[in-house]
């Protein structure tokens, strides 16, 4: 089991979803969401993963528009969660509407760009 918390204090409103990551999924150079899980909104939460998994990234994001993570919504992420053989507990992730400061490589997103950029204009 892989529990903690979510917690927001801006203005957006909408769904919290929690992602899994894993970075390096059979050799893949792209990050693949390995699960996504409605949290409703925020607080506590609890997924049961596999033993002996490995390393992953969870992402909380706002989902303020419905349909997963946009450029623009507020997102946390703590990397190199390591899930072996026992629960791991205390990921404790608070959602910010500056993304600047994640360190972490995330699938593309709707729209291109990533996350809290303006999707990229269309080309004419």
């Amino acid at each position: 089991m892989l529990s903690g918390k979510v917690s927001y204090d801006g203005s957006l409103e909408g769904d919290v979803r929690l992602d899994m990551i894993k970075e390096d999924y059979q050799g893949s150079p792209m990050p693949r969401v390995m699960t996504s899980v409605l949290v409703g909104d925020g607080g506590s939460w609890e997924i049961e993963v596999p033993k002996g998994f490995g390393k992953v990234n969870v992402v909380a994001y706002l989902d303020s528009d419905g349909n997963g993570l946009s450029p623009g919504e507020p997102i946390a992420a703590k990397n190199g969660v390591n899930i072996k053989n026992a629960a791991v507990g205390g990921i404790d992730l608070k959602l910010s509407d500056d993304p600047s400061s994640l360190e972490i490589r995330l699938p593309p997103l709707e729209g291109g760009g990533a996350p809290g950029e303006a999707p990229a204009p269309d080309a004419e």
